[in-house]
């Protein structure tokens, strides 16, 4: 039926001939014809050809072919190609269509629009051959047609690359052919049949954005009614509507919008209302931009290819950055004018944008890599930010230091608090420096500024902390807009990035970043934050880093952040590979790193160049050549089982993976520094993962690879500089001990002569420091002891205060003492303390509370005194004890701390001073520590006074502790064990032999290594544990029933044991000084000659010494040995000493101390296990070793008697 019987009589008058089609036209031809969409067979899918249009004549050309027994269908595979647009042969010649023979007709073609090839043939049969043959006849202007003939057959190897490269498939004069019967790679020829013009009807299976396109009032537009439309444009809709990439049509005299499906997420909000709108009106904000290339396609009838233009678009409710390709071409009238314009397009916003911020990033390493300081540093910081002027609108680079005077390095590596730190702006970007917000220095303990907010925010979670208008945490300072930066809009949104230093974790500075008002905070725009965040972190690290180290850890973090980055634009492009095949092709080949993609079986898919040059191996044109997992031979045979492990890995898990590996080929490379030759194997850091079907099945496994042998070679130049500073250490160390040795052997001798001058050499202020010097010698030499005596505890702080009378007058500070209750319930009058450490220990807090109160405005000082018989959990408000160190035992009971009952003396010293902070509190209690580096500067003093007021107070069998508010004052509280005292009452030789038995009042002296007896609970001869916790035990009780005074001196007999002359005659002048007996021996060898004519020799039978006797043989109390002596060493001596006891050759057992300059404490630890009783480390104190000597020589006497 003719079409024009289908409309009425108005429809017909409503046609214009613009609206006739070419396929109309062709239903009338009586000439075989047939279009193929050849822009789709070149540049989308060459696997699959569509035939876009068949004519009625050419289904009965082909029917006729069928009756004939000459075939339904065109198979032959030349002719395919020639009508696909496959074959290399030309359409025109010599300004001449080109003829094809095939099937007894000439066939020729002709291109509209770069992309529908029309091909048509005569209407009748001519002579010729076979009517399969085909041939081509180049149209010549003159001469003879030549007619050269094509066989028939097609070899069989054509016929199965045809096969496998799909063709045009075959062109059947059946009406359908099910698909069962239809070539897989061919045309289908059922389907293509089927009407697709959903314009003109709705159709089943039609999308919902079709169905919203049909549904829409296209009335109101310029177009009109759906139903009115032109078969062009019907064509043209359908056509975009079914491509899968962004299409748009511009359409008639008012440029009508029609886009696909496609396009919807890349329009935005500007989606629904754009649709059949004018651009002018949609696109407002960048149609000055387009109207000029839309007017080339309009007027012109040129197409135009852009293939990067940044634009600005309002399409999410605020102008946000873009960047596009396209190409815009005209679309043809009937009357051969542009009737519309279309409009392929693609977004590059993403890849355009992190290149660039990509390149921000590694100007920032390539600038730190010049910087030799901190101070340098910063400067190139802020000259890599600048040129981003739209990323990063302003900047503010501040570095923080411990207060405003004090830039120093030095102070910024300081792990305390804020209330300490200060911020000193280095450098600027956007600001002018007398803007508000380009402010000098920042004191982070301001809580009430809120510019400073931010800064403590980032401080606290360590890492960058986001402000936006929006939350309200963005202060009005930094909502700015900068000309010529941030497109001069007004930033809503910054960030503060903090710069902690590796070695310990502390902020060394705040970069605060403007962020570009034209681009969402998504997650690129965190990722480039977080990756300029570890730039600067590592580029503030390679500051201090030796030269080699900052080398090759450049060049590892550059292939770390290089990989990274590759890493994600890598998925990227694995997800849009079916869409983009081109791209990533192009990607892949000029990628630093090698790229590969294998099938689960190993044959190679595709390997890139890098692939090829990595393993250095031949690039072959096709992969057929390589056999399955032919990378096997290239890899190291050591590392061959892990790799094929990890294949294995990926096969079975279906994970991805990471792993590294080396290559048989060797690495050689040039140090650019020195010109020196680096080499080594070459590794590979591999990154591999399946991809996966739907059904969950393996399709490839792909991944890259990275050369990162010059980062291998820097780690093993790394671990032999390692290995050679601990060498040097150990070297260090001997030399050190052999250094301490030789000077401690003088000084013991200069200090012993220098001790009773020292007094008169000092003012009040140092001989302070003096005594806390010498304490803690004492401490570390074990020689500290703890005497008690008959203390009022009441009358020995008032004692301290009238110490500090002047000083606190001078001050005008009010001192004042505050007695519990507790103290008075107990009724306490006198206590056994040992009055010097406990005044010592009130001293130094006394000092400390004048110290930090004199220049506050309220200035009392009050001591607080409490007892209980309980030990004291807590002090007085808030203050917890630090806990006892674990090394620290008891004291254990002695005659001389009397039989009262146990009790707690509590102090508390509380002031209203500048007061300390949480983390400065941390560091109080350490040897040689204050609260601040500018404590010294402003106070003075060595950091001594409390760990060695904590010391003295646990070695007194108590604890101290602390608290404070900064601003407000401190509270330092202690609490010591003691007794009452009570007259020592006479003993019964009953009580006596109930004491003894007791082991907390018979412990009989530790027996020398392979004695019979077994040690003792409270064994006096110290552990190693114990020496290294500088800490001696306590000594043992005597037994109540011998009740000794102390020896006098004049009762001790000594043999001195020492090699040094000096040494010698210092120690023998002080000792008879004192009342001493002193024997000398130069060696070992000489002690055991003189102990063989003392009462210690069972040649001599022992008697008791007395002044009756006395003459009869040599006397001798105790030895004093030192270690390294020529012929015979002290600990050679002292275990032959054991050796004589085990033998009988003395008659019991012989005091020994150790006098030695070897100090650590594995060496006297050593002294001990060789049989040394005590162990005394030069330099020390004659008047100290003297309680030494008599309380060994009274323990071994009663350990004899008891024995």
């Amino acid at each position: 039926m003719d079409r024009g019987s289908e409309m009425g009589v108005d429809d017909l008058e409503r046609v214009s001939w613009s609206d006739v089609g070419i396929t109309e036209l062709l239903d009338y031809d009586d000439r075989p014809t047939f279009i193929v969409n050849v822009h789709q067979e070149r540049s989308r899918n060459p696997n699959h050809q569509v035939i876009a249009y068949r004519n009625p004549a050419l289904l009965s050309f082909l029917e006729r072919n069928a009756q004939a027994g000459l075939g339904s269908q065109i198979e032959n595979a030349d002719f395919v190609d020639w009508a696909a647009g496959l074959s290399s042969s030309p359409a025109v010649e010599n300004g001449l269509p080109v003829v094809v023979r095939y099937g007894n007709r000439d066939w020729k073609s002709f291109t509209i629009r770069e992309k529908w090839k029309v091909v048509h043939c005569n209407s009748k049969d001519v002579l010729s051959s076979s009517s399969g043959d085909w041939s081509t006849i180049s149209a010549k202007p003159s001469g003879p047609i030549s007619v050269p003939t094509m066989p028939s057959q097609i070899s069989t190897g054509r016929s199965t690359a045809q096969q496998g490269r799909g063709g045009l498939g075959r062109l059947s004069s059946h009406s359908s052919v099910s698909s069962s019967t239809s070539s897989r790679s061919g045309f289908d020829e059922g389907r293509m049949l089927k009407h697709i013009d959903w314009t003109q009807k709705s159709l089943p299976g039609l999308s919902k954005y079709i169905q919203f396109v049909r549904n829409h009032d296209w009335a109101s537009t310029a177009l009109g009614p759906m139903a009115n439309w032109s078969s062009q444009l019907r064509q043209i809709v359908v056509m975009i509507m079914s491509d899968p990439d962004p299409r748009l049509v511009l359409w008639g005299p008012d440029l009508t919008l029609i886009y696909n499906e496609a396009c919807v997420p890349l329009i935005g909000e500007k989606h629904p209302k754009s649709l059949g709108g004018s651009p002018t009106d949609t696109f407002a904000e960048i149609w000055d931009h387009l109207v000029g290339i839309v007017n080339l396609a309009m007027h012109n009838g040129k197409a135009t290819r852009v293939p990067s233009m940044a634009l600005t678009m309002d399409r999410h409710g605020f102008p946000e950055e873009t960047m596009w390709s396209f190409c815009m071409v005209p679309i043809l009238g009937p009357d051969g004018t542009a009737i519309g314009v279309l409009d392929e397009f693609t977004e590059a916003t993403h890849l355009s944008i992190a290149e660039r911020r990509m390149s921000t990033i590694l100007r920032v390493g390539e600038n730190a890599a010049a910087a030799n300081n901190l101070k340098e540093l910063w400067t190139q910081v802020i000259a890599a930010l600048e040129p981003n002027v739209n990323d990063v609108p302003y900047a503010l680079l501040y570095s923080v230091s411990e207060d405003r005077s004090d830039e120093s390095e030095s102070s910024i590596y300081s792990g305390y608090s804020t209330t300490s730190k200060q911020c000193l702006l280095e450098g600027l970007i956007g600001f002018t420096k007398d803007h508000p917000a380009a402010t000098t220095a920042l004191d982070l303990s301001n809580d009430t500024e809120d510019f400073v907010i931010p800064f403590q925010s980032a401080w606290r979670s360590g890492g960058p902390f986001l402000m936006q208008a929006k939350t309200g945490n963005l202060p009005q300072v930094l909502a700015a807009s900068i000309p010529g930066r941030g497109f001069g809009d007004t930033c809503k949104e910054a960030t503060v990035l903090p710069i902690h230093n590796l070695s310990d974790n502390a902020i060394i500075a705040f970069l605060l970043l403007g962020l570009n008002p034209r681009r969402p905070h998504d997650e690129d725009y965190r990722q480039f934050i977080l990756f300029l965040h570890d730039r600067l972190i590592k580029s503030a690290a390679s500051v201090f880093l030796p030269e080699e180290q900052r080398r090759s850890q450049a060049i590892a973090e550059e292939i770390a952040i290089r990989h990274a980055s590759l890493s994600k634009q890598l998925l990227q492009r694995t997800q849009e590979a079916e869409r983009s095949e081109a791209k990533f092709t192009r990607l892949a080949k000029y990628a630093p790193v090698g790229m590969y993609l294998f099938d689960p079986s190993g044959s190679p898919l595709y390997l890139n160049d890098a692939y090829f040059e990595l393993l250095g191996i031949p690039k072959e044109d096709g992969y057929s050549s390589f056999e399955q997992n032919f990378w096997r031979t290239e890899v190291y045979p050591d590392d061959l089982p892990l790799v094929e492990g990890q294949w294995q890995y990926l096969l079975d898990e279906r994970s991805p993976s990471t792993f590294q590996y080396r290559l048989n080929r060797p690495w050689k490379s040039i140090d650019n520094t020195n010109g020196a030759e680096m080499s080594g194997p070459t590794w590979i850091l591999s990154t591999a993962f399946p991809e996966i079907d739907e059904d969950g099945s393996i399709i490839a496994i792909m991944g890259w690879l990275t050369d990162i042998s010059s980062q291998k070679w820097s780690e093993r130049l790394q671990a032999q500089r390692l290995e050679d500073a601990l060498e040097t250490k150990r070297q260090s160390e001997n030399f050190i001990d052999m250094t301490s040795h030789e000077m401690r052997n003088p000084l013991s001798a200069i200090i012993q002569s220098a001790d009773g001058i020292i007094t008169a050499l000092t003012t009040p202020g140092d001989k302070r420091i003096v005594d806390d010097i010498l304490t803690l010698s004492k401490l570390d030499s074990n020689l500290l002891v703890i005497t008690p005596d008959q203390v009022k505890p009441i009358e020995l702080v008032q004692k301290a205060l009238k110490m500090y009378e002047s000083e606190l007058d001078s001050t005008k500070i009010q001192a004042r003492l505050s007695i519990d209750e507790s103290y008075n319930t107990l009724s306490i009058d006198t206590v056994a303390v040992d009055p010097s450490r406990l005044l010592q220990v009130l001293l130094n807090l006394l000092t400390n509370a004048i110290k930090f109160t004199q220049y506050q405005k309220q200035r009392v000082i009050t001591i607080f005194l409490s007892a209980s018989y309980n030990r004291p959990s807590s002090g007085p408000g808030d203050v917890s004890y630090i806990p006892r160190r674990s090394s620290r035992p008891e004291r254990s009971p002695t005659p001389e701390w009397g039989v009262g009952r146990d009790l707690y003396l509590q102090f508390a010293v509380q002031d209203t001073g500048s007061g300390i902070t949480e983390e400065e509190m941390k560091v109080l209690f350490l040897r040689f520590s204050q609260a601040s580096p500018k404590t010294y500067g402003k106070y003075g003093g060595s950091g001594l006074g409390l760990f060695i007021s904590r010391e003295l107070t646990e070695l007194q069998g108590g604890q101290i502790g602390v608290h404070s508010v900064a601003g407000q004052g401190s509270t330092f509280t202690f609490y010591i064990k003691g007794r009452r005292w009570q007259p020592e009452k006479v003993i019964t030789t009953e009580e006596s032999d109930a004491r003894a038995s007791d082991p907390l009042y018979a412990t009989p002296l530790s027996p020398r290594p392979g004695s019979f007896r077994a040690p003792p609970p409270h064994s006096f001869r110290a552990s190693p544990s114990n020496l290294i916790a500088s800490t001696p035990p306590p000594p043992p009780p005597l037994p109540a029933t011998v009740v000794p005074q102390k020896l006098a001196p004049d009762s001790l007999h000594v043999l001195n044991v020492e090699d040094n002359l000096i040494n010698q005659r210092v120690m023998a002048q002080q000792l008879r000084r004192l009342g001493c007996t002193v024997h000398i021996a130069d060696h070992g060898l000489e002690a055991l000659s003189f102990l063989s004519t003392t009462t210690f020799s069972v040649t001599t039978p022992a008697t008791k010494l007395t002044a009756d006797n006395i003459t009869g043989t040599v006397p001798l109390s105790v030895i004093l040995m030192d270690l390294e002596m020529p012929v015979m060493d002290g600990l050679t001596c002292v275990r032959r000493i054991w050796q004589m006891e085990q033998e009988g050759q003395l008659n019991s057992q012989v005091p020994v101390i150790a006098v030695t300059a070897n100090a650590r404490s594995e060496q006297i630890a050593h002294a001990l296990e060789q049989g040394m009783d005590v162990v005394v480390t030069k330099p020390f104190r004659i008047p100290d070793l003297l309680p030494q000597m008599e309380a060994l020589v009274s323990r071994v006497d009663k350990d004899e008697k008891s024995g």
